[in-house]
C-alpha cells in the first residue's frame, strides 16, 4: 500500500486507488479520522494508493490554496474510489466543503459513504445517497473502509469478463480512467483499437456514467480524453468519446420476384426514441440492441432481438449471414455495429406485412420499449425517415443485389 499526500504527485502506476474526502479537523490535536481509515486499508492487505488530501503544512496564500483545491479535484476525479466518511460536528469538523465534493462525486458512481450515528445534520446526505445507490450508509471507519474494498474487488473481477489478459494495472495516462470505466468492455474496445496503432492515452477525465439501475452494470458514459496521435506526432486534447455497449442488428430482407432491388423488400421497426429529429417524430430503424450479459455472441443477440421487435423467429442461426461490425458515428460513438444479413421467406415476410397493417406492437415493457413492425422497399428508403447509418446498413447487406 502506497499513501500520497498532498500536494504530491501520485505513483505512475496503480491497480486501485481510494481518495479519503470528508471534514479535515479544524486545529491541531483534532483527531484525525483519516488515519485510522489508512490503519484499517493496511490491516486488511490493501494494495493500492491511498490519495490523502490532509496535508502537515496547509497553505495560507491563494496560490497554495487553489493548488490544494486542484489536488483534490484532479485526485478524485482520476481515483477508482471515493470515500467519504462524515463525523460532522458544527464546531470542529462542519464539513462545509465536503457537502459541495459530495454532490459534484454522487453521480460518478464511484462513492463509498460513512459516519458515525452522533454526527449531526446528515439526513440529506444519508437520503440523496440511498437513493443513488440503493443502499444505506456504512456508520464506522472500519466497515466504510471494507466497503471501498469491496467495491474495488467487485470491479476488478468485471475486468477479466471483458478479456482474461486485461488487468487493473494503469500506467501513466491510463490512471486518469477509474476502474469502472476501465473494467468495461465499451472502454477497452476504444482503447485497444488506439494501442493497435500506436496512440497513447494522456489523460482522461469522465464527463458522465449511466449505470442500468436494476442490472447495476455500466451502459455508457462520455469521457473527455488527450491522445497522442502517433501517425501524427502530435495531441489531440478537445474531444469527447461517448461509449455505449456494442450492438447487433438485422436486415431482413426478401428479393422481388421482378428481380430489382428497388423492389426488395426490407423489415423496419418503428419506434419513439428521445433523440429523433424528423417529420414523423418516430425513428425507423433496423431490428437490433444489446445484451446485459458480457461476452454474449452477436449472433444470438440478432437472433434474439429480431424476435423480440419484430416476433419473427429464426430457428435455424446459419441463416443469418454476418455483414461486418462499424461505427455508426465514429465522429463521437465508439460503439459498434454488428450486422447481420437474413433472407426471409415469404411466409416470414407475409407475417411481418400482416404485423405492419394491423399496428401489431412489440417490445420489453418494462424498458419503456414500444415497437412496430413496418415493412417497405429499398427504393422507398429515400422517403422514409431512415437515417444514414441505417440506409448505409441495408445497402452493405444487399450489396450483392446492386
Amino acid at each position: 500500500m502506497r499513501v500520497t499526500v498532498a500536494p504530491n504527485e501520485p505513483p505512475e502506476s496503480w491497480t486501485s486507488s481510494v481518495f479519503l474526502a470528508g471534514p479535515t479537523p479544524r486545529k491541531e490535536g483534532d483527531t484525525r479520522w483519516r488515519d485510522k481509515a489508512i490503519a484499517e486499508f493496511k490491516k486488511r492487505g490493501f494494495d493500492g494508493v491511498i490519495l490523502d488530501p490532509e496535508r502537515e503544512d496547509w497553505p495560507e496564500d491563494k496560490e497554495g490554496y487553489e493548488e490544494q483545491i486542484h489536488w483534490e479535484q484532479e485526485m478524485r476525479e482520476r481515483c477508482d474510489v471515493i470515500l467519504f466518511f462524515v463525523p460532522r460536528h458544527m464546531e470542529l469538523a462542519p464539513g462545509l466543503t465536503t457537502n459541495i465534493e459530495f454532490g459534484q462525486d454522487l453521480s460518478g458512481w464511484k462513492v463509498v459513504y460513512g459516519r458515525p450515528n452522533d454526527a449531526v445534520k446528515m439526513d440529506y446526505m444519508d437520503l440523496i445517497y440511498k437513493q443513488r445507490y440503493k443502499v444505506v450508509h456504512e456508520t464506522s471507519i472500519e466497515a466504510t473502509v471494507q466497503a471501498a474494498m469491496d467495491m474495488i474487488e467487485t470491479l476488478t473481477e468485471k475486468i477479466h469478463d471483458v478479456e482474461a489478459e486485461t488487468s487493473a494495472l494503469r500506467e501513466d495516462g491510463e490512471t486518469y480512467v477509474p476502474l469502472h470505466i476501465w473494467s468495461s468492455p465499451q472502454f477497452q474496445s476504444w482503447y485497444k483499437a488506439q494501442l493497435a496503432v500506436g496512440n497513447r492515452l494522456d489523460a482522461a477525465r469522465v464527463e458522465y456514467a449511466f449505470v442500468m439501475p436494476k442490472a447495476g452494470l455500466l451502459f455508457m458514459f462520455v469521457l473527455w480524453v488527450k491522445v497522442w496521435i502517433e501517425a501524427e506526432q502530435r495531441h489531440k486534447e478537445n474531444e469527447f468519446i461517448v461509449s455505449r455497449t456494442d450492438i447487433s442488428t438485422i436486415v431482413a430482407y426478401k428479393k422481388a420476384l421482378s428481380g430489382s432491388l428497388a423492389d426488395t423488400e426490407l423489415v423496419l421497426v418503428q419506434e419513439f426514441r428521445s433523440p429523433v429529429r424528423n417529420s414523423s417524430g418516430f425513428v425507423y430503424e433496423l431490428p437490433g440492441g444489446s445484451s446485459i450479459k458480457p461476452g454474449q455472441d452477436p449472433l444470438q443477440i440478432a437472433a434474439e432481438e429480431l424476435h423480440e421487435e419484430t416476433g419473427i423467429k429464426i430457428d435455424d442461426p446459419k441463416r443469418f449471414v454476418q455483414v461486418m461490425p462499424k461505427q455508426l458515428v465514429a465522429t463521437m460513438l465508439t460503439h459498434q455495429a454488428h450486422v447481420f444479413a437474413i433472407e426471409l421467406t415469404e411466409e416470414e415476410m407475409a407475417v411481418a406485412r400482416a404485423k405492419d397493417a394491423a399496428d401489431e406492437t412489440h417490445g420489453l415493457e418494462e424498458d419503456s420499449e414500444k415497437t412496430y413492425v413496418r415493412v417497405t422497399t429499398f427504393g422507398e428508403l429515400p422517403d422514409r425517415d431512415v437515417d444514414w447509418s441505417t440506409i448505409g446498413m441495408i445497402t452493405t447487406a444487399l450489396r450483392q443485389e446492386l
